[in-house]
C-alpha cells in the first residue's frame, strides 16, 4: 500500500497533470487513495490528493460525512476539478494535513464555493459547497494546484497538543 508524500517532497509543489483516460487504472488509483484514506485515524483524514500518494493525476477524494467520525465514510472521488465560484464571505479556521502531520495553522477560505469536476466515467458535474465541505474541497484543489497548506497558513503553525490547550482556554476549560 502505498503511503502519504510528506511536505516538502516536490511533487506537492507542481500542479497535477488532467486525466485524460477514465479507465480501469484510474479506478484503482482511486480504490487505493480510498483505502489509505479510511485507515488514516490520528489525525482523521477528510481528503486526500493524488500527488499526496506519489502520483501525478489531477484526482482527490473527499469525505462527503466529514463531521460524522462514527459514520462510515461517504467518499466523492473528483477528476480535473476546478472552483468556478467562490463567495466572498470567507472564515479563518484552523486546518491541518496529512502530509504536514500534527502541525494546524490558521487558514482563510471561502466559505461556499461552485466546483467543476469529472467523475470516474469522465461526466461532467458540479456541486456547490459550503462549510467545512468547501473548506476540504479547497484544500484538496489546492494540492492538485501545487499548493500546500505552508503557503496558505496565516501566523505559526500548532501541535495538536497545543492547539487543544488552545481550545480549553478559549472555552474556559483547564
Amino acid at each position: 500500500m502505498r503511503k502519504i508524500v510528506a511536505i516538502p517532497n516536490p511533487i506537492l509543489s507542481n500542479a497535477t497533470k488532467p486525466v485524460t483516460r477514465f479507465d480501469e487504472s484510474l479506478r484503482k488509483v482511486v480504490r487505493e487513495m480510498e483505502e489509505i484514506l479510511k485507515k488514516q485515524h490520528d489525525p482523521e483524514g477528510v481528503g486526500l490528493s493524488a500527488n499526496q500518494v506519489g502520483k501525478n493525476l489531477r484526482v482527490a477524494i473527499v469525505r462527503l460525512n466529514p463531521e460524522e467520525q462514527d459514520e462510515i465514510p461517504r467518499l466523492l472521488a473528483i477528476v480535473n476539478p476546478e472552483i468556478v465560484k467562490h463567495a466572498k464571505e470567507s472564515a479563518v479556521e484552523y486546518e491541518g494535513c496529512l502530509s504536514l502531520l500534527d502541525q494546524y495553522g490558521l487558514v482563510e477560505r471561502a466559505n461556499t464555493v461552485t466546483v467543476k469536476f469529472q467523475n470516474l466515467s469522465g461526466k461532467k458535474l458540479t456541486l456547490n459547497t459550503s462549510g467545512f465541505l468547501a473548506r476540504i474541497f479547497q484544500h484538496e484543489i489546492d494540492h492538485l494546484n501545487g499548493k500546500t497548506i505552508t503557503e496558505k497558513v496565516k501566523g505559526e503553525f500548532l501541535t495538536g497538543e497545543e492547539l487543544e490547550k488552545l481550545f480549553q482556554k478559549e472555552n474556559g476549560q483547564k
